[in-house]
Formats: structure tokens, sequence, C-alpha cells
């Protein structure tokens, strides 16, 4: 077969097409979903269990890891939720952090007598304001303080990751979302743990699938 065979001038036409559309695959996957490199990963400060030959192990090689390919890894979901609350993580973020804080406030917060009123509010969506949430937390705080109560310190929580929510929401607020979003785990998780880590995990993959 020559050179200037049609089905060999097709096959490149085709080759080329098929690397056009891999590259407008990565350009939207980059757009709505985070890769991290070494170097980027370790700015984001995680835990010291997460060491240089810890990462480096992860990444097998890999110049960096997407959000996904972090779901995937051999590593406990708090760490994965971590990874997804970071900011700009992924393109629904403030959406499935809302979905969380709503969760923990009905579990928490609703049933608690301090911050019942702000919870349903909240719910409500009648005031859906960080400085609400403030205040609901100094609350709860005072609540816990009083009486030592499980349940202020839970609705504590949920009113912290009421503040994260919000935080995220506003790109101005990246690094306020950052040291609060993880509150959201932490809070929605106090009532059946495992069962909430792993619905935190599936909820983010269905956020993810389209860029899948």
């Amino acid at each position: 077969m020559n050179s200037h065979s049609p089905l060999l001038n097709l096959r490149a036409r085709q080759t080329g097409r098929d690397s056009k559309f891999g590259k407008m695959e990565k350009k939207v996957l980059d757009k709505t979903m985070k890769s991290w490199t070494l170097e980027e990963m370790l700015a984001e400060r995680p835990c010291s269990d997460y060491t240089v030959a810890r990462m480096s192990e992860l990444l097998a090689g890999r110049e960096s890891l997407s959000l996904l390919e972090i779901l995937n890894l051999d590593i406990p979901d708090t760490d994965k939720i971590w990874v997804a609350c970071r900011p700009g993580a992924f393109a629904e973020q403030s959406e499935w952090i809302d979905g969380m804080v709503e969760r923990a406030i009905r579990k928490c917060a609703v049933t608690e007598p301090s911050t019942k009123e702000w919870a349903e509010r909240w719910l409500s969506k009648m005031d859906k304001t960080a400085y609400a949430a403030d205040a609901a937390r100094a609350v709860a705080d005072a609540a816990r303080a009083a009486a030592d109560a499980a349940d202020a310190a839970r609705a504590a929580y949920a009113a912290d990751a009421a503040r994260a929510a919000r935080a995220a929401a506003y790109a101005g607020y990246a690094a306020r979302a950052a040291a609060y979003a993880g509150y959201a785990a932490r809070a929605a998780a106090y009532a059946g743990y495992d069962a909430e880590m792993k619905l935190q995990i599936s909820e983010l993959r269905g956020f993810l699938k389209t860029t899948a």
C-alpha cells in the first residue's frame, strides 16, 4: 500500500481527529476536576502520614493524580474526602458540600434545642448566611460548655459545616473554605460514621461520572 493510498490518508486524518478530540476531552476534564502533582499536593499540607515517599508511591510514576484517580487509591475514605474538599477540586464542589451540610444539620442541629431555630431557617432557605452559622456555632458551643452535651457538640460541627458551605460558594473565600470544609464531612458523619463516609464517596463519584 503506497503513501498516496486513500485508505492511508483517511487513517491519517482519523488519527489527527482522535488526537484533537483527546486533547479537547483533557481540557474539559481539567476544567471540571483538579489534578495534583507531588509538589502541588504537598502544598495542600496533608497529614504526616503522607510523606514524600508515600505520595511518590501513590503516584506510581504518574506526573499527577486527578481527583477521580485519588478516589480509586487504597487510602482511607476520610482522606479522599479531605482532598475533595480542597478549593477548586471539582466543578460541583459547592453543591456536594451543600448536600453534606444539609444532612449534617438534619441529623445534628434540628434536634438540638440551642440550634433548632437556626437549623430550620437554614433548611427552609430563609437564612443561609455565614453570619447566622457563626451565631449558631457560638450558641451550640455555649450549650456544650454548660452541659458537656454530645448533641450540642454535633450541632456545633454542623454549624461549622454551614460556614464551610458559604465560604466555598465564593471564590474570594477560598482560603476560608479550605480551613472549614472538612467540618462538613465530620459533622455529617457523626451519626453512622462508616455509612456516611461511604455515602459521601458515592455522591462524589456521581458528580464526577461525566468526566470519568
